[in-house]
C-alpha cells in the first residue's frame, strides 16, 4: 500500500510541478503540509481522446506560531512554461490559536502568466460541529498582481469540510478572473480517505457554473509532515 501511495503521489507531483488547502489557521512550527492534485477533463462535442489535464502542487511551512510559508504551483500544460503559476508567499495569522474564528493576510510573489506577480490575500475560518463531527468553513481571497503593468487576477474559494472516522467530505465553491477578465466559477464535491496517520487520497468532481462548463474528475493526495 506503502509504495502505490508513494507512486502516487509521485505521479501527481510531476504533473503539477511542470487548490487547496490554504487557509487562515497556522500550519505551526516545524510542520509541514503537502498537497498535489490532478483535473482531467473531456470536454464536450469533442472526439474521445485524451483528457485535458491540469496539476497543481500546494505546500506550506510553519516557521513561527503565527507564520506560515507557502507554495502555489500549477499549470494546465506542463510542456509549455508560458502557462505555469508558481507564487510563494508568507501568511501571518491574526488572531490567537484558541480564538473561536482565525484570520490571516499574506502577501508574495512569483510568476503567472509569463510575468512577474504579486499576491495579496486574506483568508478566514472558523470550526465547529455538524452532527457531532468536526466541522470547519473556510473563504481564501487572494490577487496577482502584474509587476509591469495594471492586470491582475482574483481567486476567491469557500471550503466546507466534515471530519468523519476514516476521512473527510467536502464541498468548494471557485471563482476566479484571469488577466483578460475571463471568469470561472464551478462546485467541488470531494472524499478524502485517509490512507495512513498523516495521508489521504482525495477524489472529487470539478463541475462548472460559469467559463469551464464541462465537468473534471480530479484525484489527488495530501501528505502532513
Amino acid at each position: 500500500m506503502n509504495r502505490i501511495v508513494l507512486s502516487l503521489a509521485g505521479f501527481l507531483m510531476c504533473l503539477a510541478a511542470s487548490h487547496v488547502h490554504a487557509g487562515a489557521w497556522p500550519r505551526g512550527k516545524g510542520k509541514t503540509f503537502g498537497a498535489s492534485a490532478a483535473t482531467f477533463t473531456w470536454p464536450d462535442q469533442r472526439e474521445l481522446q485524451l483528457p485535458d489535464i491540469y496539476g497543481s502542487t500546494y505546500l506550506e511551512h510553519g516557521i513561527a506560531p503565527r507564520l506560515t510559508m507557502g507554495l502555489d504551483i500549477g499549470t494546465p500544460d506542463a510542456k509549455r512554461l508560458n502557462r505555469l503559476k508558481s507564487v510563494a508567499f508568507l501568511r501571518f495569522t491574526l488572531t490567537a490559536n484558541d480564538a473561536p474564528f482565525q484570520v490571516a493576510v499574506d502577501g508574495g510573489g512569483g510568476h503567472y502568466r509569463d510575468t512577474n506577480v504579486t499576491r495579496f490575500g486574506l483568508s478566514y475560518g472558523i470550526g465547529f460541529k455538524t452532527l457531532k463531527k468536526d466541522s470547519w468553513i473556510s473563504v481564501n481571497a487572494h490577487t496577482l498582481q502584474a509587476v509591469a503593468d495594471d492586470r491582475a487576477a482574483y481567486a476567491l474559494d469557500a471550503t466546507y469540510r466534515i471530519s468523519l472516522k476514516h476521512g473527510k467530505i467536502m464541498g468548494q465553491i471557485s471563482a476566479f478572473q484571469a488577466f483578460d477578465e475571463v471568469q470561472s466559477i464551478s462546485v467541488t464535491p470531494a472524499y478524502a480517505h485517509r490512507l495512513g496517520k498523516s495521508t489521504h487520497l482525495e477524489v472529487g468532481v470539478v463541475l462548472g457554473i460559469r467559463g469551464k462548463p464541462d465537468p473534471a474528475l480530479k484525484i489527488g493526495i495530501w501528505q502532513e509532515f
